[in-house]
């Protein structure tokens, strides 16, 4: 009966969530999508956009909010990462073209299997002209390029590859095939044998002063005046670095929004994400949290990252 109940419960508490589970990755997205900016030299690291708390396609009526009502002002990319300033990623991914950002964002893993060594890993989607004609047999919209920018829309990734995509960031770019086993043993009294484990290509961040934008914004989120998730590095010793996210499960124009910001009824409608690495200085552990039903990333999903880098 213990079986049954398990295997009944709409929880699926069975269900591999970190393999197999796919969710849109909302704000944790948005760091590599301003490495994207600066790798592409569509960016500087010191331009800076106007956030007046809507975003406007040129020519289009339909407006694309920020989180903060009335926006936030003057913003480069670090104050964008630390306060997760939508209208900085949507107009980048606007000036990108879809294209460029789908190439971009794929070196990083999204949009297929790992390769770890476990059985049933989902692909995900990275969103892309070429998957929206495939499984869709539609054409590609500006506006999808837009909220593709901070991680909404055809977005769909596990928490697996999220935080493989966040550690191979933390590591200067250098990506390495996350995998369970580390070493092999033949029988119980025989000294394991490690398995190599060579990074599986060269960096893919061509400027490692991209990197180091990217990173101190990623801080800032942490200990800016601003952050997002700046309660959560108070008393660790060492530097933190992270982004908060909210993955939400309907649009921000819809009167539901606008009327329910309450957080009992947000909870119900969004997952909450958190993922960080640290020491932010020389990375050594990366994690990703998600919440499938937590209002907001930082606030719910970020205390359970450091908890995970406390111990």
């Amino acid at each position: 009966p213990d079986y049954s109940a398990l295997t009944n419960n709409p929880d699926k508490r069975l269900y591999n969530r970190a393999l197999r589970g796919v969710y849109p990755p909302g704000s944790t997205v948005k760091p590599l999508i301003g490495l994207a900016g600066l790798e592409t030299g569509m960016r500087k690291p010191g331009d800076t956009v106007l956030s007046t708390g809507v975003f406007y396609i040129p020519g289009q009526s339909r407006g694309y909010r920020d989180d903060q009502r009335g926006g936030v002002g003057t913003v480069n990319l670090v104050q964008a990462i630390e306060m997760s300033v939508n209208t900085y990623f949507y107009k980048l991914a606007m000036d990108m073209g879809i294209d460029r950002f789908s190439a971009f964002m794929g070196k990083f893993g999204f949009g297929r299997p790992t390769g770890i060594d476990l059985l049933g890993e989902s692909a995900g989607v990275l969103p892309s002209r070429e998957w929206k004609a495939a499984n869709l047999h539609q054409p590609w919209y500006p506006g999808e390029t837009v909220i593709a920018g901070i991680g909404q829309g055809f977005w769909a990734v596990t928490p697996l590859q999220l935080a493989h995509a966040i550690a191979t960031f933390a590591g200067h770019g250098i990506p390495y095939a996350p995998r369970l086993v580390m070493a092999t043993q033949g029988v119980a009294s025989a000294k394991p044998q490690p398995l190599a484990n060579p990074p599986s290509g060269p960096s893919l961040i061509r400027n490692p002063a991209d990197w180091d934008v990217v990173n101190q914004g990623m801080q800032m989120v942490l200990y800016g005046d601003q952050g997002t998730g700046r309660k959560l590095g108070i008393g660790f010793p060492y530097l933190m670095a992270g982004k908060s996210g909210t993955a939400e499960r309907y649009s921000r124009t819809s009167d539901a929004y606008n009327n329910n910001r309450n957080t009992a009824y947000l909870a119900s409608r969004h997952r909450a994400w958190f993922v960080a690495y640290a020491p932010a200085d020389n990375p050594q552990i990366a994690v990703a949290a998600l919440l499938e039903s937590g209002a907001w990333g930082a606030e719910a999903a970020g205390p359970i990252v450091r908890k995970i880098l406390d111990a």
